[in-house]
């Protein structure tokens, strides 16, 4: 309430005049508390809805309070109570066409609000707002709303998540009370007055863009915040759902609780002696007294004239060390005396000129400190310290190309922590049986690679899926009642299933250090013949094998004490061959002593390690297997986290250096040629030095922190009932499992709106970026390279063949000397072959060919925004964060490159990368697609030449005619 007259009543008597008079006209009791605020105005609130909504329309108010005219401002949107969303509404529709169907069955509503995802974009919903919450209430109760002839579902609304935000300098790291910054303008973001309005385009502080305000919900440095706030929300949130689950159930445990035993206490507490303290006192002093009076007596003189003879002798002794140590004194003051002789001269030899170049090098240092703060405003405290940290690395003396170097060693890639590959085979006998005691070793060993033989039944392979959920399961029917094999590879391990048309036999071709193996898994029964033609089939794929299975195979060379048939057979075929029985002597079976259950691969058993695990739900033993010479990444992955704008801020504060470095390197045209180069080291070096490597367990989680939590206590229910059996465990179990089924629709259904709005969006980018992903095809590694007959192997017959593949395609073409280009192409060759060097350098020197400094940022803008590295490790991405103030320095060093028509032969090579189109894994050489990364500050010196001549080409066409 603003009042246009002076007002010099009291809160309390406007408040009573305006309970009074509302009383009077309109006979409703207002619930109301009012303070005074900005230019002595009245700010009401209600303290009820029947009073908010009454007080919302401006006609009922008085014309006066206490004999003074007012004016009155209601808040331009209510609260989130009185607002709900319209769901299914489709974004074709109008909104005020709607309204005003709507509000002749809903009186009460006055507004529809379309909307919007991140991007813009229009959501099929609107927001509805109410007048009066009993409506709200009452549509939300249930749960929907007429629109029209339809029925359309209604949920709560719910205000988006408020970002912090100072109301001085406009950041959002701080609050206003504990900021010391001058106040800007919340429009432009300049500090001025802001007396008479501010005449300038919008502005935001925060990202720089020039259209929108700080603080805007299009910031991306806003939505950035507000995302995290949400998942923040929602792990808070999963994470109370576990503790209040926790707090239902108390689980009573002996061992943390003892009981207090009585009978012991007061048995203990009777054998306690209750004896006087002063008896045990007198006692002790009439045995010392007696001791003394027994002592013989001593004659006084005697001890007196020993005492001093023992006081002489020392003082003897005394003296004479006295006067040596102070013999030794006297030499050490001397050696001294010439040793400090030697340190004045070093002082002002070395020591002094070297206080004078330090403390050049941190005035220097304080500089870039202090243009270096203003640009860490907003990054976090780690982030601070390791700028901080690097600007005083780049003040030391060495040179760029020595901080460079040593940024590379010491900040480069660590090692990728590795685990040995790992095989468990088991001959299960029956599946449902004993599939407890398989989760339970999966759990415990962690292998691999799971052999599964004699399964008992058909199972389906959907349920041993569930059962082994992080794992690529293949399976093969068997020839008896009781048969039947299963193999499953961790599935972040690459695998391709081998097609094999025989039962009882599965295999995969997996790739592990750029080698391929070949891992089986068999089941041979007792009346039927060993597959070797399988088998050798198998190793003509890849000499790398590893076969484990139920062979029912005896023989002395693995350790049965017995040799059948089967036996004789398969030791022949393995010596054939060079495999080894990595288990050999290893019980297999409980019905006899003998090893059945073979691990056969081309490793030597020194290298490898098999033991019998204690598990005897079957009537075989499982086989635990270790190959320490075969490494897979598994468990964890090291991913990169580079701070881009501490990598921006730092070029910033080191510009005026590599200023300074391109002024001395501009007399020659080699030296401007080698200023790039550094240029280029030292740009791959600073990503380095502001990147960190975290070792993760999964690449890319699939689902969210708060999911995944959810998740996490589902498992652990789960557990502790397969250990428990309690009926209280299974309820927990089932009634958690239906909460993590709610929650996981709930998510399929957001990303399905979210897919089917980017599908929608009127951008053609968006939806084919958005289509193309459902056609997605995986590209197949490759170990292997077919040319014609031969396959080759090695990585050094690849690179060789694939070599001399490109060399023959991009061969020099023939030129056709009948042909007036070519004829005239080939002349004007030999004429500059001819030409000597430095006629080039001065025919080139006097051209007028100059790129400008917008040339040269549209040509940095154009590069797309990629994180891959040709040799020179500079990506465009890194190109693209450069600050403004490079593009300054790159166009002169550019035009003195083309003036001196210069150019090194780093800029001449590129790195290839060959990626596979076919599902063959040992593709021909026409079945790869070559992707070749160009250093990319060659693109940036190719690119303006080619628009340059694109324009004079187009220029010369248009001309032609007329000549």
């Amino acid at each position: 309430v603003k009042f246009i007259g002076e007002q010099q009543a009291s809160i309390k008597e406007i408040t009573d005049d305006l309970i009074s008079k509302w009383k009077s006209q309109h006979g409703i009791n207002l619930a109301i508390t009012a303070r005074f605020g900005h230019m002595h105005s009245l700010l009401v609130f209600a303290d009820d809805s029947p009073t908010f909504e009454s007080l919302l329309d401006p006609n009922r108010w008085p014309r006066t309070l206490k004999e003074a005219d007012l004016e009155v401002k209601v808040p331009r949107q209510s609260p989130p109570e009185y607002s709900l969303i319209i769901q299914q509404f489709h974004r074709n529709w109008n909104e005020d066409e709607w309204l005003t169907e709507l509000q002749h069955r809903y009186v009460s509503l006055y507004k529809l609000t379309r909307m919007r995802v991140k991007d813009g974009s229009l959501l099929n919903a609107v927001r509805a707002d109410f007048k009066s919450i009993d409506e709200v209430k009452t549509l939300i109760r249930s749960g929907k709303i007429n629109v029209g002839s339809m029925i359309h579902p209604v949920k709560p609304y719910h205000l988006p998540l408020r970002i912090n935000k100072c109301l001085k300098c406009l950041r959002h790291d701080h609050t206003t009370k504990s900021c010391s910054q001058p106040r800007l303008c919340p429009r432009c973001a300049a500090e001025h007055s802001l007396e008479h309005g501010c005449p300038n385009h919008e502005r935001c502080i925060n990202c720089g863009s020039g259209d929108h305000i700080s603080g805007h919900s299009a910031c991306p440095i806003v939505q950035e915040k507000r995302r995290a706030l949400v998942e923040q929300a929602k792990r808070k949130r999963a994470e109370l759902l576990v503790l209040a689950e926790r707090q239902h159930h108390y689980n009573y445990q002996e061992r943390d609780y003892p009981a207090l035993i009585n009978h012991n206490l007061s048995h203990s507490s009777s054998h306690i002696s209750h004896q006087p303290v002063g008896s045990s006192q007198r006692s002790y002093a009439q045995a010392t007294l007696n001791q003394r009076e027994q002592a013989p007596k001593q004659n006084i003189e005697h001890v007196l004239s020993s005492f001093l003879d023992k006081m002489e002798r020392r003082l003897d002794e005394f003296s004479s060390r006295l006067s040596s140590q102070l013999c030794d004194i006297e030499k050490k003051i001397n050696v001294y005396s010439d040793r400090q002789l030697e340190m004045e001269n070093i002082i002002n030899e070395l020591i002094l000129p070297s206080i004078q170049e330090l403390s050049r090098i941190v005035s220097q240092s304080s500089k870039n400190r202090n243009k270096l703060l203003p640009l860490l405003y907003e990054l976090s405290d780690h982030q601070k310290r390791i700028g901080i940290e690097t600007l005083q690395e780049c003040c030391w003396t060495w040179n760029f190309h020595d901080l460079s170097n040593f940024w590379q060693q010491h900040y480069r890639q660590p090692e990728v922590p590795t685990t040995c590959l790992s095989m468990l085979h088991y001959n299960i006998r029956n599946f449902y049986s004993n599939q407890v005691d398989l989760i339970e070793m999966v759990n415990i060993h962690s292998p691999t690679i799971i052999s599964l033989n004699e399964l008992g039944t058909v199972v389906p392979k959907k349920l041993i899926k569930q059962l082994l959920f992080s794992y690529n399961v293949y399976i093969k029917e068997g020839t008896n009642a009781h048969g039947g094999v299963v193999l499953a590879v961790n599935n972040r391990l690459k695998c391709q299933l081998i097609e094999i048309n025989e039962p009882n036999i599965v295999a995969v071709r997996i790739i592990i250090e750029g080698q391929q193996i070949v891992v089986a898994s068999i089941y041979s029964p007792p009346t039927e013949q060993l597959p070797l033609t399988t088998l050798t089939t198998l190793l003509n794929v890849s000499k790398n094998i590893v076969i484990t299975g139920d062979l029912n195979a005896k023989h002395p060379d693995w350790g049965c004490p017995q040799v059948n048939t089967k036996g004789r057979i398969l030791a022949n075929w393995l010596n054939n061959h060079n495999l080894n029985v990595l288990n050999a002597g290893t019980k297999t079976s409980l019905r006899s002593n003998t090893t059945i259950d073979l691990v056969i691969s081309s490793e030597i058993p020194e290298t490898s390690d098999s033991q019998s695990l204690p598990y005897t739900g079957s009537d075989h033993l499982p086989i635990f297997t270790k190959f320490f010479r075969l490494n897979v990444l598994i468990d964890k992955f090291l991913v990169p986290r580079t701070y881009w704008k501490l990598y921006s801020s730092l070029l910033i504060v080191l510009h005026g250096q590599f200023q300074a470095e391109q002024e001395i390197a501009l007399s020659n045209s080699t030296n401007t040629f080698n200023w790039f180069l550094m240029f280029e080291q030292f740009l791959a070096a600073l990503k380095l030095r502001v990147t960190e490597w975290k070792e993760v367990k999964q690449k890319r989680p699939s689902i969210s922190p708060s999911l995944r939590i959810l998740l996490r206590h589902k498992h652990y229910l789960q557990n502790r009932y397969r250990h428990s059996k309690y009926e209280e465990d299974r309820l927990r179990l089932r009634s958690w499992n239906l909460l993590v089924k709610q929650e996981f629709r709930a998510l399929r259904q957001r990303s399905w709106e979210h897919f089917i709005s980017k599908v929608a969006s009127p951008s053609p980018s968006t939806f084919w970026s958005t289509v193309k992903k459902l056609n997605k095809k995986k590209s197949i590694d490759f170990s292997a390279l077919t040319d014609g007959n031969t396959v080759h192997r090695s990585p050094e017959d690849i690179v060789k063949c694939l070599n001399l593949h490109f060399t023959e395609r991009h061969s020099q073409p023939l030129l056709n000397m009948l042909d007036i280009l070519d004829k005239d192409a080939d002349e004007l060759w030999k004429l500059y072959s001819l030409a000597d060097k430095e006629d080039i350098k001065l025919v080139s020197s006097q051209s007028d060919l100059q790129f400008s400094e917008q040339e040269i940022k549209n040509t940095i803008r154009s590069l797309k925004n990629k994180n891959s590295s040709g040799f020179d490790q500079v990506s465009n991405k890194m190109i693209k964060l450069l600050p403004a103030h490079y593009h300054v320095l790159l166009t002169h060093a550019y035009n003195e490159l083309f003036r001196a028509a210069h150019w090194g032969k780093e800029w001449k090579m590129a790195r290839t990368i060959c990626l596979n189109k076919s599902d063959n894994p040992a593709p021909t050489t026409s079945q790869l697609r070559p992707i070749s990364m160009l250093p990319t500050f060659n693109c940036g010196n190719r690119k303006p030449y080619q628009q340059r001549y694109a324009t004079a080409t187009k220029l010369r066409e248009r001309l032609a005619p007329t000549a």
